[in-house]
């Protein structure tokens, strides 16, 4: 049986290594995109048919008993007041009194939501669900094929090869 050369090996291992890094990328930006497409059909009030309006915090506060926040906007659609109650996580600190934006349903204005990133767009429990699921995947697959099969059948096609034979 032929030995390959130390050189040799770490050239294949590098090329393997490279392979495997353009599926893990590869991968993640696919898990990426089927995210944003899922974020984008999906957040209620619908976006797309969605209206904006203005409200002003009546209350910002931190539940300590039930550990999570507490946010209440007061908000008009034409001539009628509503408020909203909400106990999402947000990027910002909110006040009281300070102005927020909200997207609502023009057909039902008391379907309402704080428009921003964090709150609208992306929501901790999907991202965590959808981050979890990916992992658990993701290591099936590499369980599955074998994330240096491709190296060991190289391998196993160069020591086939005969003793006389040219390279």
């Amino acid at each position: 049986m032929r030995q390959l050369p130390k050189v040799e090996m770490q050239m294949v291992f590098a090329f393997f290594a490279g392979k495997i890094f353009v599926l893990y990328r590869t991968a993640f930006i696919l898990y990426i995109f089927c995210f944003f497409c899922y974020v984008l059909f999906s957040r209620v009030p619908d976006y797309f048919q969605g209206d904006f309006t203005r409200g002003i915090i009546a209350e910002a506060t931190f539940s300590v008993k039930e550990k999570h926040p507490v946010l209440v906007v007061n908000y008009e659609v034409g001539n009628e007041k509503f408020k909203y109650k909400t106990n999402k996580w947000f990027l910002n600190r909110h006040k009281p009194g300070q102005i927020v934006t909200l997207i609502y349903n023009p057909s039902d204005p008391a379907i309402v939501s704080v428009y921003a990133l964090l709150g609208y767009w992306v929501q901790w429990d999907e991202l965590l669900f959808t981050a979890i699921g990916f992992i658990i995947l993701f290591i099936a697959a590499i369980i599955i094929t074998g994330k240096s099969s491709a190296l060991s059948s190289t391998l196993r096609e160069q020591n086939k090869k005969r003793k006389y034979d040219e390279d």
